[in-house]
């Protein structure tokens, strides 16, 4: 049998048929592998996620076991803590207690020494006074006489007694007497000046800024006897009569100004 006839209008046709076969199926298969590498690419990414997902569970369950362990060895720590805290106040407790029981066997001692130290003394004041009693009254007449010797000596030698006050004023003794004597005075004046007004303060001062020449400004109840610094408590006296009425709550003024 022989092979029918082609034309070449047929022949063409069936070669643009394959070649347009041959476009097809590469463009199937090309569409085919674009899909496979899609979900090649689609798989890929999800394995990853879960991979990051299994990761960030891991991280977790890791970090929370971490802070678990955390906690429990600052919980055993803290109880460390306090049992050492409550173990030292117990040692002080009974520091305290052992202290206090010897300061209290202490305090008993003292006392019962104390009783006995004041029966001594009051059996020593009685018979003191028991062999005072017979001399009292001539030992009393003796103090007085003798005060009354020097009080005679005074007013018949003031020079002389002036110069004595002043050469035992220059002595270590007499320098360290009249310091005292200053700063005891300078303290009762400073508690007296708390308790007074500014009107009454610069009603003072303007006193103590009129003393004229030669005269001093005196208390007339002295500070030392419980007087007040005041000014209805205030005069003038000459230096000589301020030196002769010194602390004395009878002293009569004789001329002077007030």
């Amino acid at each position: 049998m022989s092979k029918p006839e082609i034309s070449c209008s047929h022949m063409l046709a069936i070669q643009k048929n394959k070649e347009h076969n041959t476009i097809q199926t590469k463009l199937y298969l090309k569409s085919i592998g674009v899909v496979y590498i899609e979900k090649e690419k689609i798989n890929k990414e999800t394995d990853r996620k879960k991979q990051l997902k299994l990761r960030h569970e891991q991280v977790k369950a890791e970090r929370e076991e971490s802070m678990r362990i955390h906690r429990q060895e600052k919980l055993e720590k803290d109880r460390l803590k306090q049992e050492r805290i409550e173990k030292y106040r117990q040692e002080i407790k009974e520091e305290n207690r052992i202290a206090l029981e010897n300061k209290r066997i202490e305090y008993d001692s003292l006392k019962e020494r104390l009783e006995e130290i004041k029966d001594d003394c009051e059996d020593f004041i009685s018979r003191a006074q028991k062999a005072i009693e017979p001399n009292l009254e001539e030992s009393l007449r003796d103090d007085y006489k003798r005060t009354w010797q020097k009080q005679k000596f005074q007013r018949e030698n003031r020079e002389l007694h002036r110069q004595m006050v002043r050469d035992y004023e220059k002595t270590e003794k007499g320098k360290f007497a009249t310091s005292s004597r200053n700063y005891r005075r300078q303290a009762r004046m400073k508690e007296l000046i708390k308790d007074l007004s500014w009107e009454e303060k610069i009603l003072i001062g303007r006193f103590y800024k009129n003393c004229p020449q030669g005269y001093e400004v005196d208390h007339i109840h002295p500070v030392s006897k419980g007087g007040k610094h005041c000014l209805s408590n205030l005069q003038y006296l000459t230096c000589e009569d301020n030196r002769s009425k010194s602390a004395k709550l009878d002293w009569k003024k004789n001329d002077n100004v007030s």
